[in-house]
């Protein structure tokens, strides 16, 4: 952000593409811009991986570039370690949960939005909060797919916010 000037230690949210998308989508496609001007206004450091390969979900390989490209902020800015956030949008989404289920104590908050991942495994994330949103009309990833992860989380005790759109695709 503008505002950035090293001096103190500062938010990183980290923001995952979604399939068919570049680390570019999320700054530029989303909202013209949303994304960029927001975390600029409330002073967080951002960074959008790509994830490696068209449909990897961010696992092997795409977590590595994710975990890469989050060590080279770090060693670049002066990064609030306490404040690293992780979202994603669909394939995103996805390694949103699941690189938090490998690295549960990295993450401040969780921001997973149209995507889905392994229910069986919100136990190892039930700590960190979360903000999980999903149209109810999604004909690329069934809302089912959030819920279920909703509901295995909530039973697990994690705290979660759950937005489903009505009508949203």
């Amino acid at each position: 952000p503008e505002s950035y000037d090293g001096s103190k230690p500062t938010p990183l949210l980290v923001a995952l593409h979604g399939m068919g998308g570049d680390e570019n989508s999320l700054f530029d496609s989303y909202g013209n811009g949303l994304l960029k001007r927001e975390a600029g206004r409330v002073g967080f450091l951002v960074v959008c991986p790509k994830g490696r390969d068209t449909a990897s979900m961010y696992r092997g390989t795409a977590e590595q570039d994710v975990l890469d490209a989050m060590a080279d902020v770090r060693r670049t800015y002066r990064v609030d370690a306490t404040r690293i956030y992780l979202m994603g949008h669909s394939m995103g989404a996805y390694g949103t949960w699941s690189i938090a289920m490998n690295h549960p104590d990295t993450f401040a908050a969780l921001g997973p939005i149209s995507g889905g991942g392994s229910a069986a495994g919100m136990a190892k994330i039930r700590d960190i909060p979360e903000y999980v949103v999903h149209g109810d009309d999604d004909r690329t990833v069934s809302v089912a797919q959030s819920r279920n992860m909703v509901e295995a989380g909530k039973k697990a005790g994690a705290d979660m916010v759950y937005v489903e759109v009505p009508g949203g695709s």
